[in-house]
């Protein structure tokens, strides 16, 4: 499943916001050439990585995906068959972004029009995340610094600062959306994660070869 990187152009002098906005795009239309049964088999690559590099953890944050997102159902299951606490995503009173704990698959509804499918229990402030000990958060793109392109609603870097410090915050995305040559856009609001998920490989970034040369673990 290897692939080659993404060919993004240079976008510096250009504010954060516009350039981020522009990497999106493009980084959307890749994904959407993907076929199902290449968004599943990259899904299967992914859930087993992902639940090796959470075996010893318990409270766990996650995303449920949405169209051509690196899969995630299946992951939150097997974590919950586990026994292990999930948090997912959850819009609250107000539209606030909050929280809710996984209860099955049955549990998850369409609770909000274009949105992922949310847990139908009580809302978490973010606060709630303090309790948690590792994260998989979604991402378009992760550049060799940690940086992190999301899809624009500023839904996990509001989040995230609730996280206890030294917590593992792993991107998934697809091999191809690692970044050697490009360093995305930020702000001061953009929160980085400390490691990666693809189809191909999963590591932390700190010391890691893709950070210091630029050079993937395949």
């Amino acid at each position: 499943m290897h692939a080659t990187e993404l060919n993004l152009p240079d976008l510096r002098g250009q504010e954060p916001e516009d350039a981020k906005q522009q990497l999106r795009e493009i980084i959307r239309v890749s994904r959407n050439r993907l076929g199902p049964s290449q968004v599943e088999e990259a899904g299967k690559a992914i859930t087993a990585r992902a639940l090796e590099l959470a075996k010893d953890f318990h409270n766990i944050a996650c995303y449920v995906s949405v169209q051509n997102e690196p899969p995630t159902l299946e992951l939150i299951e097997a974590l919950y068959q586990e026994g292990k606490t999930i948090f997912i995503p959850k819009l609250g009173p107000k539209l606030k972004r909050n929280w809710g704990y996984y209860q099955g698959a049955d549990d998850l509804a369409d609770l909000s029009p274009n949105r992922p499918k949310e847990p139908t229990g009580d809302a978490l402030d973010s606060s709630a995340l303090a309790a948690v000990d590792f994260v998989f958060t979604p991402a378009l793109a992760v550049d060799r610094q940690g940086n992190r392109l999301g899809q624009g609603g500023g839904w996990y870097d509001r989040a995230l600062p609730y996280v206890k410090p030294q917590t593992p915050i792993y991107a998934l995305l697809y091999t191809n959306e690692l970044l050697t040559h490009t360093i995305l856009p930020t702000d001061k609001y953009d929160f980085p994660v400390t490691g990666v998920v693809t189809p191909d490989c999963a590591f932390a970034l700190e010391d890691s070869e893709f950070k210091t040369q630029g050079i993937l673990p395949l």
